[in-house]
């Protein structure tokens, strides 16, 4: 009677190369593998973005030092300005204030934070004077 083994390729062991960065990893570094190799993507490769929380892709990410991805930037910027998207359950003819009201106090605040940025701006960094540190009163 022969025993026959059969060698069967633990996920341990197992080598899967990243499309990115072209480099040959164990599959913990591949946590969602459902489509073709050729189109695997490591976890290194890519960023979890703060506004989405979702891994995406670095090309998807305008700034290096940002963590928040394109898309949630467009929507952050859509938001400032739209009144609708601010609020999304508002409805065009379902509202409980006046749209007009809610789009002049968004471009009060856009205002607001424009010149609060503006005076810090302007504001010098003061640093003690060398005078006013010398002059101590001596007790006799």
């Amino acid at each position: 009677m022969f025993l026959t083994t059969v060698l069967a390729v633990s996920k341990k062991n197992l080598r899967l190369r990243c499309s990115q960065c072209t480099r040959l990893l164990s599959s913990e570094h591949f946590p969602k593998r459902g489509g073709p190799l050729n189109t695997l993507i490591c976890v290194d490769c890519k960023l979890m973005c703060v506004g989405c929380g979702q891994r995406q892709l670095r090309s998807t990410f305008s700034d290096a030092d940002s963590h928040t991805c394109d898309r949630c930037l467009a929507k952050r910027q859509v938001a400032k300005e739209n009144v609708y998207f601010r609020y999304p359950i508002l409805k065009y003819r379902a509202c409980p204030f006046s749209v007009d009201e809610a789009r002049d106090e968004l471009h009060n605040e856009l205002h607001d934070e424009q010149q609060q940025q503006q005076q810090h701006r302007r504001l010098p960094s003061r640093s003690p004077s060398p005078a006013s540190s010398t002059s101590r009163p001596t007790i006799s």
